[in-house]
Protein backbone atom coordinates (compact mmCIF):
# COMPACT_ATOMS: atom_id res chain seq x y z
CA UNK A 1 0.00 0.00 0.00
CA UNK A 2 3.02 2.23 0.63
CA UNK A 3 4.36 1.90 -2.42
CA UNK A 4 1.16 2.43 -3.90
CA UNK A 5 0.63 5.76 -2.54
CA UNK A 6 4.46 6.72 -3.79
CA UNK A 7 3.54 5.98 -7.67
CA UNK A 8 0.45 8.33 -6.70
CA UNK A 9 1.29 12.18 -8.85
CA UNK A 10 -0.99 13.74 -6.10
CA UNK A 11 2.44 16.17 -4.98
CA UNK A 12 2.98 19.86 -6.59
CA UNK A 13 5.91 20.10 -9.01
CA UNK A 14 9.31 20.69 -7.61
CA UNK A 15 10.94 24.38 -9.22
CA UNK A 16 13.45 21.73 -11.16
CA UNK A 17 10.41 19.67 -12.66
CA UNK A 18 9.23 23.12 -13.61
CA UNK A 19 12.38 24.56 -14.88
CA UNK A 20 12.87 21.24 -16.98
CA UNK A 21 9.12 21.17 -18.33
CA UNK A 22 9.72 24.90 -19.24
CA UNK A 23 13.17 24.13 -21.23
CA UNK A 24 11.12 21.41 -23.22
CA UNK A 25 8.08 23.96 -23.95
CA UNK A 26 5.48 22.58 -21.72
CA UNK A 27 4.39 26.01 -20.46
CA UNK A 28 0.89 26.86 -19.68
CA UNK A 29 -0.97 28.84 -23.17
CA UNK A 30 -3.95 30.07 -24.07
CA UNK A 31 -4.75 30.38 -27.68
CA UNK A 32 -8.25 32.10 -26.22
CA UNK A 33 -6.34 34.64 -24.57
CA UNK A 34 -4.79 35.52 -27.60
CA UNK A 35 -7.12 35.67 -30.02
CA UNK A 36 -9.56 37.92 -27.20
CA UNK A 37 -7.26 40.32 -27.09
CA UNK A 38 -5.58 40.96 -30.86
CA UNK A 39 -9.61 40.91 -31.87
CA UNK A 40 -10.62 43.48 -28.97
CA UNK A 41 -6.94 45.56 -29.62
CA UNK A 42 -8.02 45.31 -33.57
CA UNK A 43 -11.90 46.59 -32.79
CA UNK A 44 -10.50 49.19 -30.20
CA UNK A 45 -8.34 50.52 -32.44
CA UNK A 46 -10.92 51.01 -35.20
CA UNK A 47 -13.20 52.42 -33.17
CA UNK A 48 -10.24 55.26 -31.87
CA UNK A 49 -8.82 55.57 -35.23
CA UNK A 50 -11.02 54.46 -37.51
CA UNK A 51 -12.30 57.78 -38.67
CA UNK A 52 -8.98 58.61 -39.69
CA UNK A 53 -8.07 55.80 -41.18
CA UNK A 54 -11.41 55.47 -43.35
CA UNK A 55 -11.01 59.32 -43.96
CA UNK A 56 -6.94 58.87 -45.52
CA UNK A 57 -8.24 55.88 -47.50
CA UNK A 58 -11.07 57.62 -48.99
CA UNK A 59 -8.44 60.52 -50.04
CA UNK A 60 -6.55 58.09 -51.55
CA UNK A 61 -9.31 56.74 -53.50
CA UNK A 62 -10.13 60.22 -54.73
CA UNK A 63 -6.73 61.27 -56.05
CA UNK A 64 -6.65 57.37 -57.43
CA UNK A 65 -9.24 58.61 -60.03
CA UNK A 66 -8.13 62.71 -60.25
CA UNK A 67 -5.83 62.19 -63.19
CA UNK A 68 -4.34 65.43 -65.43
CA UNK A 69 -4.19 65.21 -69.15
CA UNK A 70 -0.84 65.52 -68.81
CA UNK A 71 -0.16 62.24 -66.06
CA UNK A 72 -2.74 60.50 -68.57
CA UNK A 73 0.17 60.62 -71.38
CA UNK A 74 3.12 60.31 -69.14
CA UNK A 75 3.62 56.44 -68.19
CA UNK A 76 5.92 57.02 -65.67
CA UNK A 77 3.24 58.76 -63.46
CA UNK A 78 1.03 56.01 -62.53
CA UNK A 79 4.04 54.46 -60.62
CA UNK A 80 4.35 57.71 -58.78
CA UNK A 81 0.56 57.53 -58.30
CA UNK A 82 0.48 53.83 -57.18
CA UNK A 83 3.66 54.83 -55.15
CA UNK A 84 2.55 57.49 -53.02
CA UNK A 85 -0.90 55.69 -52.47
CA UNK A 86 1.05 52.53 -50.97
CA UNK A 87 2.73 55.07 -48.79
CA UNK A 88 0.30 56.82 -47.23
CA UNK A 89 -2.11 53.85 -46.89
CA UNK A 90 0.88 52.39 -44.74
CA UNK A 91 1.80 55.12 -42.79
CA UNK A 92 -1.98 55.60 -41.61
CA UNK A 93 -1.69 51.71 -40.52
CA UNK A 94 1.13 51.74 -38.67
CA UNK A 95 -0.18 52.64 -35.38
CA UNK A 96 -2.76 49.07 -35.73
CA UNK A 97 0.10 46.97 -37.37
CA UNK A 98 1.97 48.49 -34.10
CA UNK A 99 -0.39 47.78 -31.64
CA UNK A 100 -1.43 44.07 -33.16
CA UNK A 101 2.49 43.12 -33.43
CA UNK A 102 3.00 44.22 -29.27
CA UNK A 103 -0.59 42.39 -28.23
CA UNK A 104 0.60 39.34 -30.49
CA UNK A 105 3.40 38.93 -28.20
CA UNK A 106 2.13 40.21 -24.85
CA UNK A 107 -0.37 37.56 -25.29
CA UNK A 108 2.03 34.69 -25.51
CA UNK A 109 4.09 35.63 -22.65
CA UNK A 110 1.14 36.40 -20.27
CA UNK A 111 0.68 32.91 -18.73
CA UNK A 112 4.10 31.23 -19.30
CA UNK A 113 6.17 33.53 -19.67
CA UNK A 114 8.98 34.48 -22.52
CA UNK A 115 10.07 30.83 -23.93
CA UNK A 116 12.96 30.69 -27.35
CA UNK A 117 14.42 27.17 -28.16
CA UNK A 118 14.67 26.62 -31.70
CA UNK A 119 15.71 22.76 -30.76
CA UNK A 120 11.62 22.74 -30.20
CA UNK A 121 11.19 23.32 -34.30
CA UNK A 122 13.50 20.35 -34.76
CA UNK A 123 10.96 17.26 -36.12
CA UNK A 124 9.83 14.26 -33.42
CA UNK A 125 9.68 10.76 -34.13
CA UNK A 126 6.86 10.89 -31.64
CA UNK A 127 4.83 13.43 -33.69
CA UNK A 128 4.50 11.44 -36.88
CA UNK A 129 3.14 8.30 -34.71
CA UNK A 130 -0.86 7.14 -35.60
CA UNK A 131 -0.94 5.90 -32.11
CA UNK A 132 0.05 8.80 -30.25
CA UNK A 133 -1.84 11.28 -32.76
CA UNK A 134 -4.94 9.19 -32.01
CA UNK A 135 -4.83 8.82 -27.85
CA UNK A 136 -4.28 13.17 -28.28
CA UNK A 137 -7.77 12.79 -30.52
CA UNK A 138 -9.36 10.84 -27.56
CA UNK A 139 -7.54 12.86 -24.78
CA UNK A 140 -9.44 14.88 -22.17
CA UNK A 141 -7.74 18.27 -23.95
CA UNK A 142 -9.36 17.18 -27.44
CA UNK A 143 -13.01 17.22 -25.43
CA UNK A 144 -12.49 20.14 -23.51
CA UNK A 145 -11.09 22.24 -27.24
CA UNK A 146 -13.95 20.57 -28.50
CA UNK A 147 -16.13 21.77 -25.96
CA UNK A 148 -15.04 25.28 -26.24
CA UNK A 149 -15.79 25.22 -29.66
CA UNK A 150 -18.80 24.56 -29.46
CA UNK A 151 -19.68 26.91 -27.06
CA UNK A 152 -17.50 29.89 -28.66
CA UNK A 153 -19.87 28.73 -32.06
CA UNK A 154 -22.99 29.63 -29.64
CA UNK A 155 -22.02 32.49 -28.31
CA UNK A 156 -21.08 33.85 -31.02
CA UNK A 157 -23.66 32.73 -33.18
CA UNK A 158 -26.31 34.27 -30.48
CA UNK A 159 -24.44 37.74 -30.31
CA UNK A 160 -24.42 37.80 -33.92
CA UNK A 161 -28.58 37.49 -34.35
CA UNK A 162 -28.91 39.80 -31.30
CA UNK A 163 -26.71 42.87 -33.40
CA UNK A 164 -28.33 41.72 -36.38
CA UNK A 165 -31.86 41.92 -35.36
CA UNK A 166 -31.50 45.56 -32.82
CA UNK A 167 -30.01 46.55 -36.26
CA UNK A 168 -32.17 45.53 -38.59
CA UNK A 169 -33.95 48.91 -38.58
CA UNK A 170 -30.73 51.02 -39.00
CA UNK A 171 -29.72 48.31 -41.95
CA UNK A 172 -32.75 49.24 -44.18
CA UNK A 173 -32.73 52.98 -43.65
CA UNK A 174 -28.98 52.79 -45.02
CA UNK A 175 -31.03 52.51 -48.20
CA UNK A 176 -32.58 55.58 -47.94
CA UNK A 177 -29.13 58.31 -47.09
CA UNK A 178 -26.68 59.25 -49.60
CA UNK A 179 -23.63 57.88 -50.20
CA UNK A 180 -21.38 60.16 -48.16
CA UNK A 181 -23.65 59.87 -45.03
CA UNK A 182 -24.33 55.74 -45.55
CA UNK A 183 -20.80 54.77 -45.99
CA UNK A 184 -19.11 56.42 -42.28
CA UNK A 185 -22.34 55.11 -40.89
CA UNK A 186 -22.39 52.04 -41.72
CA UNK A 187 -18.51 51.75 -41.07
CA UNK A 188 -19.22 52.70 -37.57
CA UNK A 189 -21.82 50.66 -36.94
CA UNK A 190 -20.18 47.52 -38.35
CA UNK A 191 -17.27 48.51 -35.62
CA UNK A 192 -19.40 48.77 -33.34
CA UNK A 193 -20.44 45.02 -33.70
CA UNK A 194 -17.28 44.25 -34.12
CA UNK A 195 -16.75 44.94 -30.70
CA UNK A 196 -19.60 43.15 -28.97
CA UNK A 197 -18.60 39.94 -31.10
CA UNK A 198 -15.12 40.18 -29.69
CA UNK A 199 -15.83 41.41 -26.14
CA UNK A 200 -18.19 38.26 -26.11
CA UNK A 201 -14.93 36.16 -26.34
CA UNK A 202 -13.78 37.13 -22.70
CA UNK A 203 -16.70 34.19 -21.46
CA UNK A 204 -14.69 31.99 -23.07
CA UNK A 205 -11.23 33.22 -21.81
CA UNK A 206 -12.34 33.88 -18.22
CA UNK A 207 -12.68 30.10 -18.49
CA UNK A 208 -9.96 29.17 -20.54
CA UNK A 209 -7.07 30.78 -18.96
CA UNK A 210 -7.50 28.78 -15.10
CA UNK A 211 -8.30 25.56 -17.09
CA UNK A 212 -4.91 25.67 -18.81
CA UNK A 213 -3.36 27.03 -15.62
CA UNK A 214 -4.91 24.03 -14.20
CA UNK A 215 -4.28 21.24 -16.48
CA UNK A 216 -0.64 22.43 -17.04
CA UNK A 217 0.08 21.87 -13.26
CA UNK A 218 -1.39 18.74 -13.36
CA UNK A 219 0.56 17.14 -15.92
CA UNK A 220 3.43 18.24 -14.42
CA UNK A 221 2.49 16.66 -10.88
CA UNK A 222 4.72 14.10 -9.01
CA UNK A 223 4.99 10.97 -7.13
CA UNK A 224 6.81 10.95 -3.11
CA UNK A 225 9.13 8.37 -5.44
CA UNK A 226 9.82 10.70 -8.07
CA UNK A 227 10.59 13.85 -5.51
CA UNK A 228 12.78 11.27 -3.59
CA UNK A 229 14.52 10.25 -6.98
CA UNK A 230 15.03 13.82 -8.02
CA UNK A 231 16.78 14.70 -4.55
CA UNK A 232 19.14 12.23 -5.44
CA UNK A 233 19.97 13.31 -9.04
CA UNK A 234 20.57 16.89 -7.31
CA UNK A 235 23.24 15.54 -4.51
CA UNK A 236 20.16 16.28 -1.52
CA UNK A 237 19.49 19.95 -2.25
CA UNK A 238 18.48 21.66 0.83
CA UNK A 239 15.26 22.94 -1.08
CA UNK A 240 14.35 19.60 -2.14
CA UNK A 241 14.67 17.95 1.45
CA UNK A 242 12.59 20.55 2.52
CA UNK A 243 9.99 20.15 0.35
CA UNK A 244 10.26 16.47 0.91
CA UNK A 245 9.28 16.82 4.37
CA UNK A 246 6.56 19.22 4.10
CA UNK A 247 5.17 16.63 2.01
CA UNK A 248 5.86 13.65 4.93
CA UNK A 249 4.29 16.12 6.84
CA UNK A 250 1.37 16.40 4.89
CA UNK A 251 0.96 13.20 4.09
CA UNK A 252 1.06 11.85 8.08
CA UNK A 253 -1.08 14.91 9.18
CA UNK A 254 -3.58 13.86 6.53
CA UNK A 255 -3.41 10.01 7.37
CA UNK A 256 -3.42 11.30 11.15
CA UNK A 257 -7.10 13.12 11.19
CA UNK A 258 -8.50 10.15 9.47
CA UNK A 259 -6.82 8.32 11.93
CA UNK A 260 -8.85 10.39 14.79
CA UNK A 261 -12.20 9.17 14.73
CA UNK A 262 -10.95 5.80 15.97
CA UNK A 263 -9.24 7.41 19.37
CA UNK A 264 -10.63 6.31 22.42
CA UNK A 265 -9.75 10.01 24.31
CA UNK A 266 -7.92 13.11 23.40
CA UNK A 267 -5.72 14.29 26.30
CA UNK A 268 -4.84 18.05 26.24
CA UNK A 269 -2.55 20.95 28.19
CA UNK A 270 -5.56 22.30 27.73
CA UNK A 271 -4.04 24.75 25.14
CA UNK A 272 -0.65 24.33 23.70
CA UNK A 273 -0.62 20.17 23.08
CA UNK A 274 -3.76 17.46 22.32
CA UNK A 275 -2.66 13.85 21.93
CA UNK A 276 -5.28 11.28 20.74
CA UNK A 277 -5.22 7.95 21.98
CA UNK A 278 -6.39 4.84 20.66
CA UNK A 279 -7.16 1.31 23.08
CA UNK A 280 -8.28 -1.83 21.65
CA UNK A 281 -7.91 -4.64 24.83
CA UNK A 282 -8.69 -7.12 22.13
CA UNK A 283 -5.84 -6.10 19.41
CA UNK A 284 -3.39 -3.81 20.93
CA UNK A 285 -0.95 -4.04 23.87
CA UNK A 286 -1.33 -1.26 24.75
CA UNK A 287 -2.69 2.50 23.86
CA UNK A 288 -1.94 3.92 20.48
CA UNK A 289 -0.82 7.53 19.88
CA UNK A 290 -3.17 7.87 16.37
CA UNK A 291 -2.70 12.07 16.67
CA UNK A 292 -0.46 14.54 18.02
CA UNK A 293 -0.29 18.40 17.56
CA UNK A 294 0.86 21.49 19.37
CA UNK A 295 -0.57 24.87 19.08
CA UNK A 296 -2.68 25.24 15.70
CA UNK A 297 -2.82 21.46 15.32
CA UNK A 298 -3.63 20.73 19.01
CA UNK A 299 -6.30 22.77 18.04
CA UNK A 300 -8.12 21.08 14.77
CA UNK A 301 -7.44 17.90 17.30
CA UNK A 302 -9.60 19.05 20.04
CA UNK A 303 -11.94 20.54 17.15
CA UNK A 304 -12.07 17.29 15.47
CA UNK A 305 -12.60 15.47 19.21
CA UNK A 306 -15.63 17.69 19.45
CA UNK A 307 -17.14 16.82 16.06
CA UNK A 308 -16.78 13.20 16.38
CA UNK A 309 -17.87 13.04 20.29
CA UNK A 310 -14.45 11.67 21.35
CA UNK A 311 -13.82 12.45 25.71
CA UNK A 312 -11.27 15.27 26.11
CA UNK A 313 -9.56 15.41 29.22
CA UNK A 314 -6.87 17.80 30.64
CA UNK A 315 -3.82 16.74 31.99
CA UNK A 316 -0.91 18.88 31.07
CA UNK A 317 1.91 16.91 32.45
CA UNK A 318 0.74 13.61 30.80
CA UNK A 319 0.00 15.19 27.40
CA UNK A 320 3.76 16.57 27.04
CA UNK A 321 4.91 13.80 27.68
CA UNK A 322 3.41 11.85 25.44
CA UNK A 323 3.67 13.96 22.88
CA UNK A 324 7.31 13.90 23.55
CA UNK A 325 8.13 10.32 24.20
CA UNK A 326 5.86 8.86 22.16
CA UNK A 327 5.67 8.63 18.14
CA UNK A 328 3.02 8.67 15.27
CA UNK A 329 0.68 5.64 15.24
CA UNK A 330 3.26 3.18 17.86
CA UNK A 331 2.58 2.17 21.28
CA UNK A 332 2.99 5.25 23.98
CA UNK A 333 5.81 3.97 26.02
CA UNK A 334 5.84 1.31 28.85
CA UNK A 335 6.11 4.37 31.74
CA UNK A 336 3.28 5.56 31.29
CA UNK A 337 1.21 2.65 30.79
CA UNK A 338 -0.53 3.66 34.43
CA UNK A 339 -1.12 7.00 34.28
CA UNK A 340 -2.91 6.24 30.71
CA UNK A 341 -4.58 3.53 32.09
CA UNK A 342 -6.40 5.44 35.01
CA UNK A 343 -7.30 7.78 32.32
CA UNK A 344 -8.78 5.06 30.29
CA UNK A 345 -10.60 3.32 33.44
CA UNK A 346 -11.81 7.05 33.99
CA UNK A 347 -12.97 7.33 30.41
CA UNK A 348 -14.93 3.49 31.11
CA UNK A 349 -16.89 5.55 34.52
CA UNK A 350 -17.44 8.45 32.70
CA UNK A 351 -19.71 6.49 29.90
CA UNK A 352 -21.30 4.59 32.99
CA UNK A 353 -22.29 7.55 34.51
CA UNK A 354 -24.01 9.06 31.48
CA UNK A 355 -25.89 6.00 31.06
CA UNK A 356 -27.15 6.38 34.93
CA UNK A 357 -25.16 3.25 36.41
CA UNK A 358 -22.52 5.03 38.36
CA UNK A 359 -21.86 7.92 40.27
CA UNK A 360 -20.22 11.14 38.46
CA UNK A 361 -16.42 9.54 38.70
CA UNK A 362 -13.50 11.92 39.48
CA UNK A 363 -9.85 11.72 37.58
CA UNK A 364 -7.45 11.42 39.84
CA UNK A 365 -4.84 15.28 40.40
CA UNK A 366 -1.61 13.58 39.76
CA UNK A 367 -0.71 10.73 37.40
CA UNK A 368 2.36 8.52 38.02
CA UNK A 369 4.49 10.02 35.35
CA UNK A 370 8.67 8.98 35.63
CA UNK A 371 11.15 11.13 35.79
CA UNK A 372 12.52 10.45 32.40
CA UNK A 373 9.40 10.91 30.75
CA UNK A 374 8.57 14.08 32.37
CA UNK A 375 8.15 17.45 30.26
Amino acid sequence: MAEENDQERTHEATPRKRKQAKEKGQIPRSKELSTFLLLITSASMLFIYGGKIFNTLADNMRYSFSFSREALFDNSSMISYFGLEIKNAFLILIPLFLALFIISIASNIMLGGWLFNITLAAPKEERLSPIKGLKKIFSLRSLVELAKSIVKFILLMSAGIFILWKNFPVILHLTEENVQSAIPHGFQMLNLDFIILSSVMILIVLCDVPYQIWDHSRNLKMSFQEIKDEMKQTDANPEIKSRIRKIQQEMSQKRMMEELPKADVIITNPTHYAVALSYKANKSGAPIVVAKGVDFLAEKIRDAGKKYRIEIVSSPPLARSIYFSSDLFKEIPQGLYVAVAQVLAYIYQLKQYRLGKINKPILPGELPIPDDLAR
